[in-house]
């Protein structure tokens, strides 16, 4: 078919997305915002795609299963022409546990960039140190932030009977909020002076330590005379920084955003398949003979799909297993023997309670990490049983038992996605273990563990003869794309004993 021209083309790939919205959002898993980062990604994999093609369109099904329609009997799939490689990439972002994993990118370039903002000290106050987080939306708030009353101090030791000076770091100081302690050899305390009128002169409670005192708050500079070293061994100043007063800000805590990135790199994913002519048509006559006693069969569908759940599998797969990668980067935030508690011999609610108890402990790791809540389970098939063994937390859904991948149900009304990717990945020789990872994914579509980075999205190119064997010819199913790491700390993992070799 002629290419069609770019604007009608664009057109249309923004009204096949727009019908899809509410599909695209049913799971829960994408809000207003959350849906236009997918849009974007479909519309801009899309728009790449436009000027990859050559002068025919390249989409999946006109490549691959025009052969199908042309065949006597198979008229019925003339539906095929209908769709094309978005109808395709919206129906494998549908179906893909990716919305519970990761967020989506569209990539203007086969290198782009994925980031988000914090902010940061440039200089040391309020608690933090110049360079340090004051605020990351992926961790926790800190608590050593300090924005009230700066408190700036010396201690000086005293040698010798007469006169003390001492000068504060910060300048200038607060009045009637400065302090003298003074203290005996044995780090007693003998005396304590204020100013009490705020006019630079410090009243004492035990006149035996010296003689005077004065602070001036400019420029924070305490003066004593006849200082008695016999009494007073030590001597502590102590003041609250006048900050509103300060010309430099020194003692304010002042931030900046700085910017945090992630380069996504796309790379290229090819499947081919490989096909004959003899094989089409033994196919081909069998689906003319079952149409003629009223046996549809619609080839074209049929292809659609397996190459739908390549994709789907590619997303999936891809998806879980960074993810599993980002989660495996830290330490595990427990170790549950599972193996302690057998069926014949343990009380199922000893059982189902010590479970949740360590699942909480998840939660509360990925928590204190980053500050937000579990959205999503990530298990393995051990995991995946003895969750669903502990009906009084897991709410299984039909997949439990039908698929072995997908998401199969709730625990405690949260997601849990199952894939056999993960199975074995913690195993030892010694032992064998369960995976239970737990995870962060906003439904704005802002952050998660992992981002989906697009290109291209997937398309084919028309079959290639083997000038050897002509009868034989193969077809490409091609996709660029990427599935990087983006904010670890919104993911954490914990290990489950289900067998040892002992």
């Amino acid at each position: 078919m002629a290419k069609m021209e770019y604007g009608a083309y664009m057109d249309k790939v923004g009204s096949k997305i727009n019908d899809a919205k509410a599909s695209l959002m049913a799971n829960g898993q994408r809000t207003q915002e959350g849906f236009m980062y997918t849009a974007e990604r479909l519309r801009q994999s899309a728009s790449n795609f436009y000027f990859s093609a050559s002068s025919t369109v390249n989409d999946p099904v006109e490549a691959m299963f025009t052969a199908f329609s042309e065949r006597p009997g198979m008229s019925d799939v003339d539906n095929v022409a209908g769709v094309d490689l978005v109808d395709i990439n919206i129906m494998a972002t549908q179906q893909s546990v990716m919305s519970y994993l990761s967020v989506e990118r569209a990539m203007d370039k086969p290198i782009d960039i994925a980031w988000y903002q914090k902010l940061i000290a440039i200089n040391d106050a309020g608690g933090f140190a110049k360079g340090e987080d004051v605020l990351n939306p992926y961790n926790p708030l800190p608590t050593k932030i300090n924005l009230g009353a700066v408190v700036t101090s010396k201690d000086v030791a005293v040698d010798a009977d007469g006169d003390v000076e001492i000068v504060l770091d910060a300048k200038p100081l607060v009045k009637k909020q400065v302090t003298i302690v003074a203290k005996d050899g044995t780090g007693a305390v003998v005396a304590t002076g204020s100013d009490l009128k705020g006019d630079g002169v410090i009243y004492w409670d035990n006149g035996t330590a010296c003689d005077s005192a004065t602070v001036n708050y400019d420029t924070a500079t305490v003066n004593l005379t006849g200082v008695v070293s016999s009494v007073a061994a030590s001597l502590t100043a102590a003041g609250n920084i006048d900050r509103t007063s300060q010309g430099d800000g020194a003692n304010t805590l002042k931030v900046k955003p700085k910017t945090e990135t992630v380069t996504l790199v796309s790379k290229p994913n090819r499947i081919i398949l490989e096909n004959s002519f003899e094989d089409n048509m033994f196919i081909n006559k069998q689906a003319y003979n079952l149409s003629n006693v009223g046996v549809q069969l619609d080839f074209g569908k049929r292809a659609i799909n397996q190459c739908l759940q390549s994709f789907v599998n590619y997303l999936d797969v891809t998806s879980v297993t960074k993810t599993a990668e980002v989660m495996l980067g830290q330490a595990p935030s427990d170790e549950l023997d599972y193996t302690d508690y057998l069926i014949s011999t343990s009380e199922a609610s000893t059982k189902n309670d010590m479970v949740n108890q360590y699942v909480l402990k998840l939660e509360k790791t990925l928590q204190t990490r980053s500050g937000k809540g579990v959205t999503a389970f990530l298990v393995d098939s051990e995991a995946a049983i003895i969750l669903g063994n502990n009906p009084m937390y897991f709410n299984g859904n039909p997949a439990f038992g039908q698929n072995l991948d997908g998401m199969i149900g709730t625990y405690r009304g949260i997601p849990v996605i199952r894939h056999h990717a993960l199975n074995g990945i913690l195993d030892t020789a010694e032992v064998k273990y369960g995976f239970l990872g737990a995870l962060y994914k906003s439904p704005d579509g802002v952050t998660a563990p992992t981002c989906y980075g697009e290109f291209l999205p997937p398309y084919s190119v028309v079959p290639a003869l083997n000038y050897d064997n002509p009868s034989q010819y193969s077809q490409g199913l091609f996709s660029q794309s990427v599935t990087d790491k983006l904010v670890p700390e919104l993911a954490a993992y914990m290990k489950i004993i289900v067998a040892t070799n002992d």
